[in-house]
């Protein structure tokens, strides 16, 4: 029976992972794209498709798409062949910009040190339009393309020598191009990025941004999770003060957010906006990678403990899988579903991965060979890692909001503190009165502010 992970969601703040271009092209190839002798088990490349609602294992209908990652795909994927049930959050590719790795850009190094040249040579490429494009053919809601401040304090991509002026000069730019030929390809929704690694930057940014009305926000940098749980509830409740997340604004993503901890406490603030303006609909979102670079970068799988009384257990461990020559000659079958006492103390329950051996992943068994994973393994490794993902973010809330609690009591404390904050008529103060105990629950490595 398939595992609905959609169901189980509800009304809380929603996980979505970052889905990466390789793995998208082979869920929806055929079986060689994944192993050239046959799959084990009867499986098939288009059973590790969880954004299909018809998937015999499991499905999760949410992931998000990086403009710069998929826009020069020329191969079918997960994304271009999704089911219209499913959505699909667009990021622009604002990382990629700033490192100098998005289209054209990696070609504008050599003109680095003159700003009005780079400046120049953004304005007159296709890049915009190529992202655009993209974003509206294939997504439910997007980023706005930014150009990320904190460009001016690394020393490599072309961008490096532009002023916090100069980026916002452009990001301005930017968001008239996307007000004006927006339409052109599709209908979707756009969330203004904010950002600001101090707080007079992020005000700054904002004066600056919020002339373009889009129907969301986007929290990134400072104004994110680098600048912990303060930043990201005050400046919501900013936004909220101002009346802009109220209709037409209907959405805000966090960026760069998979840490458990922090899930039950953004789903108080979803419900508390929700309570306090009215919008039924407004949704918060937050991604990761994580999944694909433990996966199948790593060759590690991801596991998850109790999401109990104990903060200890609140985090997403992960394990190095058995690879290499003696474990593909192997003759004892090793379920990835038990456990093997030192060499594989934590199972994989995920519906696909529990199904198979380590044997099953490690198909190159030549003493030669220097790496005895494939596509196909790398693809159970992703599989799991995402579905333990997601699930994870579920069980975390699940152990604040059922009828029975089973979170840490400092954590319900602070949902409810969270959604007193947000009714409160003086909500800074409030906010100002317990931010370090927000910051020590959601684990914030920060010093006290």
């Amino acid at each position: 029976m398939t595992i609905d992970l959609t169901a189980r969601v509800k009304n809380f703040a929603i996980y979505m992972p970052s889905i990466q271009t390789s793995s998208a092209s082979r869920i929806v190839g055929d079986d060689k794209s994944l192993r050239d002798v046959g799959l084990p088990n009867n499986l098939h490349a288009n059973d590790f498709n969880f954004l299909d609602p018809n998937n015999r294992y499991w499905h999760y209908k949410w992931c998000l798409g990086t403009a710069a990652h998929f826009k020069d795909e020329r191969k079918p994927n997960a994304i271009t062949h999704r089911d219209p049930a499913s959505c699909v959050l667009g990021d622009s590719g604002g990382y990629q910009i700033g490192q100098g790795t998005l289209g054209d850009t990696k070609h504008w190094g050599k003109h680095a040190k003159k700003p009005n040249k780079i400046a120049s040579l953004w304005r007159s490429s296709d890049i915009r339009d190529d992202i655009l494009r993209w974003l509206e053919l294939n997504c439910d809601y997007a980023m706005t393309i930014d150009m990320p401040l904190w460009v001016i304090e690394q020393k490599k991509g072309p961008f490096q020598h532009l002023s916090i002026n100069d980026l916002t000069e452009l990001t301005l730019e930017n968001l008239k191009f996307i007000s004006d030929k927006r339409g052109k390809y599709g209908d979707i929704k756009f969330l203004n990025v904010l950002q600001g690694k101090t707080m007079e930057d992020e005000q700054a940014w904002f004066e600056a941004v919020k002339q373009y009305q889009f129907e969301g926000w986007s929290l990134a940098g400072g104004v994110g999770t680098d600048g912990g749980i303060y930043r990201v509830l005050r400046r919501i409740i900013m936004l909220r003060d101002e009346k802009l997340l109220e209709p037409p604004y209907s959405w805000l993503h966090i960026l760069k957010l998979s840490k458990v901890r922090w899930c039950p406490v953004v789903t108080a603030i979803q419900r508390g906006i929700r309570a306090t303006t009215g919008n039924e609909q407004f949704t918060i979102s937050y991604d990761s990678s994580s999944p694909y670079r433990v996966g199948g970068v790593a060759a590690k799988y991801a596991a998850i403990d109790h999401f109990d009384a104990a903060f200890k257990n609140w985090k997403i461990s992960a394990h190095k899988i058995p690879t290499g020559y003696e474990f593909a000659n192997m003759p004892k079958r090793m379920n990835l579903g038990k456990t093997y006492k030192k060499l594989l103390d934590v199972p994989l329950l995920s519906p696909i991965a529990s199904t198979l051996t380590v044997q099953d992943l490690n198909i190159k068994n030549d003493r030669m060979a220097t790496r005895t994973l494939d596509a196909f393994a790398d693809e159970v490794l992703i599989n799991h890692n995402v579905y333990v993902y997601c699930l994870a973010t579920i069980l975390a809330n699940e152990a604040v909001y059922s009828a029975i609690p089973t979170a840490p009591k400092d954590m319900v404390a602070a949902c409810d503190i969270v959604g007193a904050i947000l009714k409160s008529e003086k909500p800074m103060s409030m906010l100002e009165d317990h931010k370090n105990f927000l910051g020590k629950v959601v684990g914030d490595k920060r010093k006290k502010l």
